[in-house]
């Protein structure tokens, strides 16, 4: 009897869990950038409240895995993962924007942008991320940026250690 039991509580667990990873997957819609706000992390460096883009392929399914294309503006930085979209060509890849933090400082003694925008910021982000889209191939993640994106990728790989 408890063999049973202990199968039939194993069964409604794992439907439960697809279902939830299901269920948090369906609010964003396949072909369409999303953004998922981040209110207590508080302003960008282009002012504006903390979120991230989140576009998933046009021919995504919960079947299969893909791989995750994260997007580093130039300049103030962007939420907007518009050029991870089209160098992707709209399939195949997760895309998102990350914005840069912003202290709420001004002038010299601001720590905000590219340079000093901290890791934990980006992975409070890409932690939700993967909550929201389990199915993310964690062994296929990329990078890229234009100007302030691009040097931004090389502040972090200098400030991760190994992240």
């Amino acid at each position: 009897m408890t063999s049973k039991l202990t199968a039939i509580f194993i069964l409604l667990y794992s439907l439960t869990c697809l279902l939830k990873a299901d269920t948090l997957a369906h609010k964003l819609t396949p072909g369409k950038t999303v953004f998922i706000d981040f209110p207590k992390l508080g302003k960008t460096w282009a002012n504006k409240e903390s979120r991230m883009g989140v576009f998933l392929p046009e021919d995504y399914s919960l079947e299969r895995t893909y791989p995750l294309f994260v997007w580093f503006g130039g300049g103030y930085g962007s939420d907007n993962p518009n050029h991870a979209i089209n160098i992707a060509g709209r399939k195949g890849f997760i895309c998102v924007g990350l914005p840069y933090h912003h202290d709420g400082r001004q002038g010299e003694l601001s720590t905000g942008g590219w340079a000093h925008t901290p890791w934990s910021y980006f992975k409070t982000m890409l932690t939700e991320l993967e909550k929201r889209v389990p199915n993310i191939n964690p062994q296929q993640r990329f990078c890229s940026g234009f100007s302030s994106g691009g040097a931004a990728i090389v502040s972090l790989i200098g400030r991760t250690n190994g992240a």
